[in-house]
């Protein structure tokens, strides 16, 4: 049996999309918990060209996510909720603004697999009319930059991680 690891760009670009299918989708939401929602939107801003670091926990001041890129900081509040029917907290709103100031971020989003309500809406873009960096992502809105966001560069093995895959390669082989 041959195992071959092949690692170039039109690959990685297909395997995104396929992923993409499945990655903000009803169905995957119903099967995951928060942390997952969280890393999914962790991925997507790594995709979108951020370093991101996991702020989620006691003392994270509002911000589950802190994204930077370019000199800007953006703070994500995520809101996971298994049925996507459900509402997304008005707090969300309270606790991603506190996030916005004490990380003294350029913008603030909440992302949430539930639904967002009316009220949520109107707040939100009030602050927004005012300047403030503001928005919230849904399902949808999350599987859309999912999509538009640049396939990964390609890149080289390290030669340590080459010697890993040939090593791999010979012991699938049945060679040494």
């Amino acid at each position: 049996m041959s195992f071959i690891v092949v690692c170039n760009f039109h690959i990685l670009q297909d395997v995104r999309r396929l992923i993409v299918s499945e990655l903000f989708t009803v169905d995957r939401i119903a099967s995951i918990g928060p942390n997952e929602f969280r890393r999914d939107i962790q991925r997507l801003m790594t995709l979108l060209g951020f370093d991101v670091i996991d702020a989620d926990g006691s003392g994270d001041k509002g911000a589950d996510l802190v994204c930077v890129r370019g000199g800007e900081v953006w703070v994500i509040q995520s809101k996971f909720k298994k049925n996507v029917a459900s509402l997304c907290p008005n707090d969300a709103l309270d606790q991603v603004l506190s996030a916005r100031n004490h990380y003294n971020a350029n913008y603030a989003i909440i992302a949430t697999s539930g639904r967002i309500s009316p009220n949520l809406i109107d707040q939100t873009r009030t602050l927004a009319k005012d300047g403030l960096g503001l928005d919230i992502w849904s399902l949808t809105d999350m599987a859309k930059y999912w999509n538009h966001a640049p396939a990964p560069p390609e890149w080289t093995l390290r030669p340590y991680q080459t010697d890993a895959v040939n090593s791999l390669q010979r012991s699938l082989n049945g060679t040494k």
